[in-house]
């Protein structure tokens, strides 16, 4: 399928968009019940897909939604990078180079959580009933406690 044709707009005085979520998990790893999500996602008008997989070979799962349908493909870099290497083990190497890597498999677009280390100590002193509740944004928070650092700041993107 040829991803070129597809563009989209998105934003304030341009019509609803709508994404699907998908994605495999270190517990339901099925490449095929990714493509037929996609698929269906596609034949029911679907604008774009985000690709959530943390489980199996991503960058294949990847690959074969993406030979599946024409539909621009979100995915979260992070995702792949502790899927692969376990958060405590991952650096922001990793991060950077799962980035690049989806980049040139012809990825449309990324979820990229540019937290600072202000904010984070901000969200852990607050009263928050519930701590950060995206995925993304908790395995990136969880990263930068680990370690003690910022990570995916615009300085740390600008080398990239």
């Amino acid at each position: 399928m040829n991803r070129g044709d597809v563009s989209i707009g998105i934003g304030k005085g341009l019509s609803t968009k709508v994404n699907v979520n998908l994605g495999t998990s270190s517990l339901k790893i099925d490449p095929d019940d990714e493509v037929k999500k996609a698929r269906i996602a596609q034949m029911y008008g679907a604008d774009t897909i985000t690709d959530l997989s943390m489980g199996g070979n991503i960058s294949l799962i990847r690959q074969m939604i993406m030979g599946n349908t024409c539909l621009p493909l979100t995915t979260v870099p992070i995702y792949q990078a502790a899927a692969e290497k376990g958060l405590g083990k991952m650096d922001r190497e990793d991060i950077i180079k799962n980035i690049k890597r989806q980049a040139e498999e012809g990825v449309s677009s990324f979820v990229l959580h540019c937290i600072e280390r202000k904010t984070l100590d901000i969200l852990k002193k607050g009263k928050r009933i519930m701590g950060v509740v995206s995925k993304g944004g908790s395995i990136t928070s969880a990263y930068m406690m680990i370690n003690d650092c910022e990570i995916l700041s615009f300085r740390i993107l600008r080398g990239f």
